[in-house]
């Protein structure tokens, strides 16, 4: 999901972000149903799936790397 959302922080960006990438791990570990959103990002759908546990997690790890003005590859 990371990749798909163009958020792929260096492991040095990667500090300032720390807790949010935390919560996005935590939720995907979490998930019911893993690998359900593969098909998703195949699809070439945007975003973050409504049915995603992490969306939030992942809309504030969006928010946090905007912040942190870090490259969105």
């Amino acid at each position: 999901m990371l990749h798909h959302l163009g958020l792929e922080p260096t492991p040095e960006d990667a500090t300032q972000v720390l807790d949010e990438l935390r919560e996005t791990f935590l939720a995907c570990v979490r998930c019911p149903t893993p690998g359900r959103c593969r098909c998703w990002c195949e699809a070439g759908r945007p975003g973050t799936p409504d049915f995603c546990g992490g969306k939030q997690a992942f809309r504030n790890l969006e928010i946090a790397c905007l912040a942190q003005h870090l490259d969105r590859h």
